[in-house]
């Protein structure tokens, strides 16, 4: 019987690359502070990737995160890479 290894992941950006978040039409927001919240969203068009990095869940599996200097702010975030997604140029 022949072993099969799987391969390992591998992140789907790398340093240097263009990136926006994806789409959060389904946010509501209800109070002043929610709406200051939701411009601070709406600023971040597009960023360049700074840093990419692993973290452990829980259960040990190791999920890839971004992180993002965004080009019209002054604002560095992290991000999951789930919730990012290329910007062609």
């Amino acid at each position: 019987m022949s072993h099969v290894s799987q391969g390992r992941a591998k992140p789907k950006f790398k340093v240097g690359d263009k990136v926006k978040e994806k789409s959060r039409i389904n946010n509501v927001w209800v109070t002043a502070n929610a709406a200051c919240k939701s411009k601070w969203f709406k600023d971040r068009t597009v960023g360049i990737v700074q840093e990419v990095f692993t973290k452990p869940t829980k259960g040990g599996a190791q999920y890839f995160y971004v992180k993002v200097a965004w080009l019209n702010s002054n604002h560095v975030s992290t991000h999951s890479q789930m919730r990012l997604e290329a910007v062609e140029d």
